[in-house]
Parts: C-alpha cells; structure tokens; sequence
C-alpha cells in the first residue's frame, strides 16, 4: 500500500500505510490502544488533583525514557490518570476507524464522558471531560529515542491537535489527534487495553490504572524487577531505560520512601486482584531507601 499525503499549504505531509498492528484493533470491541511510548512515559500523575499541582511555565524532567531524560511542558494543567482514560479511547476509536488520514475522531459529549470515567454523562462531567481534552492539548513533549547504529533522533510533539465539541452531553463532538501520534499509530505502536480491566483499576485506585497501562506496554516473558527509585536516597537521579515506579507514578516527590513503597504496594495488590495475570510484590534492594518491582506474568491464568 502506498503512503498517503495531504497537502497543509505548500508542505506535503506523508503518512505511513496503516500496519496489520493498527488494523489488530478493529477486531478487537473490547480494547482500547494507548501509543507505546506514551504508555510508558512519566507523564500521568495520578491522584485527584494532581492537574493542579504540576502546572509550570517551562518544561519539567519527569523521569526517563530509553535511557534519556523525558521532559514535559504542560501549560494547562498536568495530565492525570482521567486523561489517560480519555487518550486512551481516542487512540482506538482512531485505529479502528482505520486511521483516517484527517486525524479526525468523531465521539459524542456522552462518550466523551464515560470515556473520561463519568458514567453518567451529566452537565458538569461533561465540562470535566473537556478539561481533560484541554490538558492534553496543551502537551508539549521531548524525549530521545535511540536508532539502529548508536544514533539517535529527538521528538519535538503533543497527543491532539484540537477538539470541535458541542455543548451538552449528547452533543457531537470531533477531536484531532495529532499528526505524529496518527504516524505512530499507523505504525503499529500501540499497547492494546482491555476496556473494562482499565476502568475497573481507574475505579478502585488511580495509581494502580497508571501502573497496569505500563505493564501491558512490556511483555514480562520471564519474572523481571525494575526499581522503585532511579538511584539511592540523597544521590542524583539516574537516566533508566525505563522509568522508575516512583517516577512514573509521580510518587519521587514524597519526602519518606518508605511511605512511597507502601503505596506501590497497595497499587500492586490492586492490579493482580483485578489483573490476576499479575503477580506483584516490592523487595529490598542491594543499596540502601531502594527497592525493586518484582513482576511475573502468567498468561494462562483466566481473569
């Protein structure tokens, strides 16, 4: 299949065929997607106001990613976990549309709702979901990602270009999602999420939604430890390859580690009572104020 192009003033913009990986979701009712590296990037902070707590005028470090420092410019608020719920839905309602070249995504002011986690669909919800829409409008990131030969590129970009909504909850609605994230998708760089085990884990603990997405973007063939922490109390923080579990949660900033390894524990014990594929548990490290992730996956044993 040949590329498609579409002309934006005098700069023609070619987009990759849509791959098997992207078609997978339209066989797939049940699933939303999530693009791979935003599936795993320190950039979804859980907790009810956390939009409120990270809001700067500059571009913040929120961990890393690949072994390179992932940074995040958020003017209108701090993506949540909600926002990750919304992105989410966006990501497969576009792929199972079979990636349209616009980048459009028609949804309705009451999907868009229970899209965000609102059930209901009501007035104030729906405001709720738009604001959702905003912050992630409003991303700008930069992350390295390593090429083949020891080079590597630097992306520049956002999830969404713009949102068309009509006011009230059964208003219809159309979102664009950006162009990169239409290349990545069309790609095939997607995490596949199952519905409802999200919303479920988003229902009973906002950390435990976040931790699940990241541990459906790797495989765990074998049992596999990541760090709590990217490096020892009082030392400087360490460039991972993937980011570390208080990183990613947006749990770095507690003053006592001991506190955030309780909490990782509690998420833990969330995702394998709802996920129980998942076996979690948070041991000691060999340094001092660290510990490790263990995780082991079973895909035979039935949900």
């Amino acid at each position: 299949m040949a590329a498609e192009s579409h002309s934006a003033g005098s700069t023609d913009v070619v987009l990759p065929p849509v791959s098997k990986a992207a078609r997978r979701l339209q066989w797939m009712p049940d699933s939303v997607g999530m693009e791979t590296d935003l599936a795993r990037a320190p950039m979804f902070a859980a907790g009810s106001s956390a939009s409120t707590q990270y809001t700067l005028p500059g571009p913040i470090e929120a961990g890393s990613l690949y072994s390179y420092a992932f940074s995040v410019t958020a003017h209108a608020g701090w993506p949540t976990t909600r926002d990750l719920l919304v992105l989410s839905d966006l990501t497969g309602r576009y792929a199972k549309m079979g990636c349209p070249e616009s980048g459009l995504v028609p949804i309705s002011g009451r999907e868009l709702c229970r899209a965000a986690g609102y059930p209901d669909g009501g007035g104030w919800q729906f405001k709720e979901a738009c604001e959702c829409l905003m912050r992630l409008r409003s991303l700008t990131l930069l992350h390295v990602i390593p090429l083949p030969g020891g080079s590597v590129s630097a992306r520049v970009w956002g999830p969404l270009d713009a949102g068309f909504l009509q006011s009230g909850p059964d208003g219809n609605s159309n979102v664009r999602i950006s162009e990169q994230l239409a290349r990545l998708i069309r790609e095939g760089r997607l995490v596949y999420l199952h519905r409802e085990t999200l919303h479920e884990l988003f229902r009973r603990d906002h950390y435990a939604a976040r931790l699940w997405t990241f541990l459906e973007s790797e495989s765990f063939l074998t049992p596999f430890k990541l760090r709590l922490f990217s490096a020892p109390e009082g030392e400087p923080p360490e460039a991972t390859y993937v980011p570390a579990i208080a990183d990613l949660l947006w749990l770095s900033g507690w003053t006592r580690r001991r506190k955030v390894k309780e909490r990782v524990e509690r998420a833990a014990e969330v995702v394998h009572e709802v996920d129980p594929h998942y076996r979690l548990s948070v041991e000691p490290a060999r340094q001092p104020s660290m510990w490790n992730l263990c995780i082991s996956k079973n895909e035979h044993v039935e949900s």
